[in-house]
């Protein structure tokens, strides 16, 4: 089936500029986020494409948006008002009145038997709530859907051959350098969708039958309202259920937030290419009665990896330095994580036995796994349960006591007494959400267990581990306010799941964090207040590491405003102040000549001021000054960074070009970070650190037809303050082709 559609795309793509096919219209939205792994950020771009339309952030201290509600929803309803026949299900429950269970049975009832006119709503509502949401549905013209559809997504990239060296052998050439990715989508009707997603990353295996199957990253087989069930999928899939604690529809993103109350939707496909996320099976949504509820199954195979590290040896003679590998053993790192083909891994060493240079990944621990969720509306009050009991064919029970670089005194001590250690994994969650006029109260309460089976020889005991995370929303008029508690214990692990966290790091912490967003005529201010205990160390026990070794306490503070000064000038300015403790060594930062271990207080200050103006016709202009200032309490000296940008945004005849010039300069740990295009309408979070330079990208994109977009871009680099190799280049092309 998958080498079919895989064949479909390579016709489509060929026909690009020849067939003209009847389009469909698909939404897009904006997406603001980081993660250091390009390949784990495809996630957040399958949201464009998403049923459901709903912005998606992601949380990093540079943009921190967490509320994303439109001001005047309704206001603008009685201009634009919803088709019941084509709202999705979050438009349909954001009308007054409209409760989950109401909007699921409006979804329901069209399936069957669309709409024909407004009044047949009142088989599904009461009269007073009919009277209320009246004024913003309607019901348009039934229009016969096409019966095949589709969309095909092409990206590729060009990549100089790389040269590597490695530790047995002086230099390797690779034969296939370079980038290409495909995603097919096809549906019939409303009834059935199905794609692929196929990546080929650079310095990989040379496609063929036998990498083939490896090489398709994802596929999946979505079916909808079959006999007695909403939803049948089959493939690869991602879950979410609660509020993210347990499942997390994009647990392969880290610190990802939609919104102070994250929305989960279910079963859905899994799009991304990341290798060991989300799960792979068979799964099942449907109702009785009120009572929604979902059972799933998973037998995904996880692809671990070794990484190497050096260890310099003193003999009678000389120094001698040993070289050495392992195998990646936390499950917290190989269960979102995908294979990087890294240069520098040993893995790319040919004369070794776990080199992987043209061979495909053989190391691999399976995870069975067996889900459900519930949900009972009670009127407008909801509570739910979720949970999922897995288990691995091979125990994980880590051990870097003899890894070069840790300082461990055992294997269990520091933050590898709270990594997972066992071959069963039970994870649940009780949680509830209640209205109560403009407020809105909503928790999830966790507990997951963690232990070895009975034949296991691991004298270790069971873990038992607790989260809770709670929130309370006030909506006044202008004024939106929240309020968020979060308890998250050592030994609670959720691989598939992210917690609402204060600090972003692993769990053991508790904490609160107050916000308000008060909006105003020609402006709005955001506010934020985070305060947490760090009640245990986070330290890795890596001697890299600066997370605090001894509990420690993290306070951050958040303020932006934005002004419209004339109608087309607009002032921004944001400053995001935290104080934190680290584990750092003194010599590293020039305090000390000589090695010295501290815990102390570290403060940052990050403050933003742009300018934004579109005086000409289709054109926007941004200018952005960024300055962030960062010390030691204890100690005297600061550390700066700087970087000023100019970017230019200009539309024509279906054309948009988008250029951005940036100079910067930063001290050792001072990160510059600013969000630039990877691939369209997706944007990545890039850093300098300890640098020196500017900096320059140039996007194009054309509008062929409705469904229809090319897509380029170039970008460069220059460096200052490097020696070798000082300039960085990059094109890459995007081609979106729906049908």
């Amino acid at each position: 089936m998958v080498v079919i559609l895989f064949l479909i795309s390579i016709f489509c793509f060929q026909n690009l500029f020849c067939v003209e096919f009847k389009l469909n219209s698909s939404t897009h939205t904006t997406e603001k986020f980081l993660s250091e792994e390009e390949q784990t950020l495809e996630e957040l771009y399958e949201e464009i494409d998403k049923i459901e339309e709903e912005t998606v952030s992601v949380y990093f201290q540079e943009e921190i948006h967490l509320y994303q509600e439109d001001e005047g929803f309704l206001e603008s309803l009685q201009q634009n008002p919803l088709d019941l026949n084509t709202a999705t299900y979050l438009q349909l429950k954001s009308l007054p009145g409209i409760t989950d269970e109401l909007a699921r049975k409006i979804v329901r009832y069209r399936r069957l038997n669309p709409f024909k006119s407004k009044s047949e709503l009142k088989k599904i509502v009461d009269a007073e709530v009919y009277n209320k949401i009246s004024p913003f549905v309607i019901v348009d013209k039934v229009k016969k859907a096409a019966q095949l559809n589709g969309q095909v997504r092409i990206r590729f990239y060009p990549e100089e051959k790389t040269e590597i060296k490695t530790y047995y052998q002086p230099k390797e050439k690779f034969e296939q350098p370079y980038y290409f990715y495909n995603r097919t989508q096809l549906s019939y009707g409303d009834k059935l969708s199905l794609g692929y997603v196929f990546l080929h990353k650079p310095n990989e295996n040379v496609p063929s039958l036998e990498s083939f199957s490896y090489l398709l990253r994802k596929w999946w087989v979505r079916l909808n309202s079959i006999g007695l069930f909403d939803k049948i999928i089959f493939g690869n899939y991602k879950a979410g259920f609660g509020y993210g604690m347990v499942f997390h529809e994009n647990a392969a993103v880290s610190n990802l937030v939609g919104s102070v109350k994250p929305k989960m939707r279910g079963l859905r496909e899994d799009k991304s290419t990341a290798d060991n996320a989300y799960l792979y099976g068979l799964g099942f949504e449907s109702n009785i009665g009120n009572l929604e509820y979902s059972i799933f199954y998973s037998q995904k195979d996880l692809i671990t990896k070794t990484t190497v590290f050096t260890e310099v040896v003193q003999t009678d003679e000389e120094e001698q330095t040993i070289v050495s590998s392992y195998t990646i053993d936390d499950l917290i790192d190989i269960r979102n994580d995908y294979v990087e083909y890294d240069k520098y891994l040993l893995d790319y060493d040919v004369n070794i036995e776990t080199s992987t240079i043209n061979k495909l990944p053989k190391r691999k621990v399976q995870e069975q796994l067996v889900g459900i969720n519930f949900l009972f509306p009670i009127d407008v009050f909801k509570i739910g349960f979720c949970g999922y009991y897995a288990r691995y064919d091979n125990p994980f029970d880590p051990d870097k006591t003899k890894v070069s670089g840790y300082d461990l005194v055992d294997k269990y001590s520091e933050r590898w007494r709270y990594v997972y250690r066992g071959d069963n994994l039970v994870v649940g969650s009780l949680y509830f959400e209640f209205p109560l006029d403009k407020l809105i109260f909503f928790s999830e309460l966790a507990q997951s267990k963690a232990y070895f089976s009975q034949q296991s020889t691991s004298t270790f005991s069971s873990q038992l581990g607790s989260g809770v995370n709670l929130g309370i929303l006030l909506f006044l008029s202008r004024t939106k306010f929240y309020l968020l508690y979060t308890y998250l214990e050592p030994t609670f692990y959720s691989p598939l799941g992210i917690p609402i966290k204060i600090y972003d790091y692993p769990n053991s912490q508790r904490g609160i964090k107050i916000g308000n967003s008060y909006k105003f005529k020609n402006g709005e201010i955001n506010f934020s207040y985070g305060t947490a205990e760090l009640f245990k160390g986070i330290w890795s026990g890596h001697w890299s590491s600066e997370q605090p070794r001894f509990p420690s306490r993290y306070n951050e503070i958040f303020f932006e405003t934005k002004y419209k000064v004339f109608k087309d000038i607009e002032l921004y300015f944001r400053t995001i102040d935290d104080l934190r403790e680290r584990y750092i060594d003194l010599k590293t930062y020039g305090l000390s000549l000589e090695q010295q271990l501290v815990q102390t207080q570290q403060l940052r200050i990050k403050n933003r001021y742009q300018v934004s103006t579109s005086i000409l016709k289709d054109t926007i202009l941004k200018i952005r000054y960024d300055h962030q200032w960062q010390k030691f309490i204890d100690y005297g000296k600061s550390y700066y960074g700087e970087q000023l940008c100019a970017e230019l945004k200009y539309k024509f005849w279906g054309f948009t070009i988008n250029s951005r010039f940036c100079i910067f300069n930063s001290d050792e740990q001072v990160y510059l970070s600013y969000l630039e295009p990877k691939w369209y309408n997706l944007y990545m979070l890039e850093t300098e650190e300890n640098a020196g330079g500017d900096k320059f990208y140039f996007t194009f994109s054309y509008k062929i037809s409705k469904n229809k977009i090319l897509w380029l871009r170039y970008r460069y680099k220059f460096y200052t303050t490097k020696v070798v190799d000082p300039t960085d280049t990059e094109f890459r092309i995007q081609i979106d082709y729906g049908f």
